[in-house]
C-alpha cells in the first residue's frame, strides 16, 4: 500500500481490522479487484480470509460506510457459525434498554441481533 502497487495486494492476506480501516482506499485506487474478491468470499463454502476477530458491534459499524456491507456480511456470518458451531447462546433472550442515557446502544443492538440467529 505505501508503494502504491494497489494490483498486487494479496487481499486474502489483510487482517480483518485493516479491511474495515482501508476500505475505502481499497474501493478508491484497486475496485474491480476488491469487489472479485468479496464476490469470491460470498460464493465460497470455506474462503480464505485473515479473521482476527472483529467484535459484533464492530462488524455492524461497517455499515456506516460505503462498500461495507459485503464486508459486515461475509464477518457476520462468521461470527454465527463460530457461536453456533460452539453451542453459545441458545435458549438465550437479549433484552436491553434504548433509553437516551445509554451510551452502549450499537453494543446492545449488535449482541440482540446476534442472539437472535439462534
Amino acid at each position: 500500500m505505501s508503494r502504491r502497487k494497489w494490483d498486487i495486494l494479496p487481499y486474502d492476506r489483510v487482517p480483518s481490522v485493516a479491511m474495515k480501516t482501508y476500505k475505502k482506499l481499497f474501493f478508491k485506487h484497486d475496485d474491480c479487484r476488491i469487489r472479485c474478491h468479496l464476490r469470491y468470499l460470498k460464493r465460497s463454502v470455506k474462503p480464505k480470509f485473515n479473521f482476527n476477530r472483529l467484535l459484533p458491534h464492530e462488524i455492524l459499524s461497517l455499515l456506516n460506510y460505503a462498500f461495507g456491507e459485503e464486508i459486515a456480511e461475509y464477518h457476520w456470518r462468521r461470527v454465527v457459525e463460530d457461536f453456533s458451531s460452539k453451542g453459545c447462546f441458545h435458549n438465550c433472550i437479549s433484552i436491553f434498554s434504548t433509553a437516551p442515557c445509554y451510551n452502549f446502544s450499537n453494543l446492545c443492538y449488535a449482541v440482540s441481533l446476534l442472539t437472535s440467529n439462534f
